[in-house]
């Protein structure tokens, strides 16, 4: 482990994003503390005791606030999920998500944070950045001035093309600790084509972090990695 993050931290920042969508009287009677005492922790007047703030992270998580805000946050066209927007760029609601793939991978020792270009960054940056580590980006095109990459095509089905993805050779290296971090998986096919390449660089992958999970198809192109991968929210395909 590479150091943690103060317990308390993680607490006060869940709950400074948690009352931009609830009224002090529905975090009282969610987490049975007094509205008045709640009010002086997001403001920074008292922090939590380590006790507390463990009691508060965990009731976040029992109730399965930061789902909920996700979903309400999600644009639906035709019965279907189509729009991320709200949430890819939504720094607060970002550094929540982020909180939970700490959880899950702080004792991992995570070298790598692995993503793809563009949508997947802002939240693979939070996440690297709590669990100190480097972050990765596969893009679809070759930076100027590298000559050695990782290459992976694969087909995407939306829409229907064959794109290649790339990583510098220098940003992976043998035997490292990789965790894959994206917004959303639908068919699998872009997380498998990050598998191949931390295959390729004979890296360890540690763990498949996705905020979104949509439908099953997925669950067919990865279900060798069934175990690895760690949807925060899933969703049906469409509503009805």
């Amino acid at each position: 482990m590479k150091g943690g993050i103060d317990i308390r931290y993680i607490a006060l920042t869940q709950l400074r994003v948690i009352k931009k969508f609830y009224k002090y009287r529905e975090l009282e009677k969610m987490f049975d503390i007094p509205s008045a005492l709640i009010c002086r922790y997001v403001k920074g007047d008292v922090v939590p005791g380590a006790d507390r703030a463990k009691e508060i992270i965990d009731k976040i998580s029992e109730l399965g606030i930061l789902e909920d805000m996700i979903k309400k946050r999600i644009t639906i066209v035709d019965n279907e999920y189509v729009g991320l927007s709200d949430i890819v760029y939504d720094i607060d609601l970002l550094r929540m998500v982020a909180i939970e793939a700490y959880k899950l991978y702080n004792n991992s020792d995570i070298d790598n944070v692995l993503t793809v270009s563009v949508d997947g960054i802002p939240l693979a940056t939070y996440v690297a950045d709590m669990l100190r580590s480097k972050l990765v980006i596969a893009k679809p095109y070759r930076d100027i001035g590298v000559e050695k990459y990782y290459e992976e095509t694969y087909f995407m089905l939306s829409p229907p093309k064959i794109t290649s993805i790339y990583v510098p050779k220098k940003m992976l290296k043998k035997r490292d600790s990789v965790l894959i971090v994206d917004d959303l998986i639908r068919t699998g096919r872009t997380i498998k084509a990050l598998i191949n390449i931390v295959d390729k660089a004979d890296a360890r992958l540690e763990g498949i972090f996705v905020m979104i999970a949509i439908g099953n198809i997925w669950k067919k192109v990865l279900e060798k990695y069934s175990e690895k991968i760690h949807p925060l929210v899933r969703l049906p395909k469409k509503l009805i």
